[in-house]
């Protein structure tokens, strides 16, 4: 790591990018941190979903917290009802 910060030839970019790769892999080999692997989806009809404009991340909680209620109350349940609405709002 002191070479990386003591290396004059390297941009502060680099460095930055070379710390980054340094930090991961200490990270991965201490077993602080794992590698997630991002895989296509099978059904390649659901990225309709995924790519659009209002499905952002408030919305993706929102729905998480939608179908937590569902479970914990059931679906006719009134936070399961108001998790909905904030859901569909």
């Amino acid at each position: 790591m002191q070479q990386i910060v003591d290396d004059a030839t390297l941009s502060a970019e680099a460095k930055s990018a070379a710390m980054e790769a340094y930090i991961l892999e200490a990270g991965l080999a201490a077993g602080v941190v794992s590698e997630v692997r991002v895989r296509p989806p099978l059904n390649p009809n659901r990225w309709g979903k995924h790519l659009a404009p209002w499905f952002d991340g408030e919305c993706k909680e929102a729905k998480k917290a939608f179908k937590h209620a569902c479970w914990e109350f059931g679906r006719g349940a009134m936070e399961a009802r108001e998790a909905q609405r904030e859901y569909l709002r």
